[in-house]
């Protein structure tokens, strides 16, 4: 009672009840924070509140927990700044009531380097630093993604262009030039020039083909049975039997035997010129003529 009225009223009780008293829940406002991620090939999203930023907590109450589920990207694609959904929840017991509409959430998806190996056949030499078709090829390809449905990335790594650094015979390096294609090929990256590829050109196996020399098909003897005037080379051929021209030989020749005789058999021994030796072998090491 007033001061007033205190000295002449008095109250019938203490206390009095009134039925359907309400005290609404507070709202309170908060931040979250998007953790960015490589590609994976899924939609899924890392978001968290951020502690220091909720609002509107009345002095001396604890913040409560503010859980953040279903959290997922508008697509698996890279890019930057895409928008996060996520559902935010609160305890039904708390205080406190969160927005009606959660804080913007935004984060970035960046690609996803793949690994692979190039394999290259061994080469005979043929003098030119190209490959045949068919004779490389990638391989053991690591690193591709699969969807929220689980079905494999549409992305391949091809070979675009490939050489030997060196023509000649032996362990030669290669350069190598990669591409990647298909329609998830832009959420990933390569290394497009690979280094340290090697592959061996072996030497060419070559048939000299030997004949009697026209201009003399007979010598007369001498003592000895050196027959290489007798003896010209008609043609060199490959394992293939085709006909090869610019490779350089010398060669000796002999009889059975230095004595005098008809259809006599000569053995012809042929080398290689130090230009061609190391890049070309005999099929054998002697011919018969």
């Amino acid at each position: 009672l007033s001061d007033t009225d205190k000295n002449n009223y008095s109250f019938s009780s203490g206390t009095y009840e009134v039925e359907n008293g309400e005290i609404t829940k507070k709202e309170i406002t908060f931040n979250v924070i998007t953790s960015n991620k490589t590609y994976d090939g899924k939609t899924s999203a890392e978001v968290s509140v951020d502690e220091s930023s909720i609002e509107g907590l009345v002095s001396g109450d604890a913040a409560p927990t503010i859980v953040i589920s279903n959290a997922k990207f508008n697509d698996k694609t890279v890019g930057t700044e895409k928008v996060v959904t996520y559902t935010a929840t609160i305890s039904e017991n708390s205080n406190y009531k969160l927005p009606e509409t959660n804080p913007d959430a935004k984060g970035n998806i960046t690609s996803k380097t793949l690994t692979y190996e190039v394999e290259v056949d061994k080469k005979e030499f043929d003098g030119e630093t190209t490959l045949e078709a068919g004779s490389y090829r990638i391989k053991n390809v690591s690193g591709i993604c699969t969807d929220d449905s689980e079905v494999l990335d549409d992305v391949t790594i091809s070979i675009t262009s490939i050489a030997f650094k060196n023509a000649n015979v032996g362990v030669q390096g290669l350069n190598v030039t990669t591409a990647l294609s298909g329609d998830d090929a832009g959420n990933y990256t390569i290394d497009t020039n690979p280094q340290g590829i090697s592959q061996e050109i072996t030497n060419k196996l070559i048939k000299p083909v030997f004949k009697i020399n026209p201009s003399k098909t007979s010598k007369v003897y001498d003592g000895t049975d050196d027959a290489k005037d007798c003896i010209t080379l008609d043609k060199i051929l490959d394992s293939k039997d085709s006909e090869l021209t610019g490779i350089t030989l010398d060669f000796s020749a002999v009889f059975d035997s230095k004595d005098v005789g008809n259809g006599k058999k000569i053995t012809v021994t042929p080398t290689l010129s130090d230009t061609d030796k190391n890049n070309y072998s005999f099929s054998s090491g002697t011919y018969e003529v």
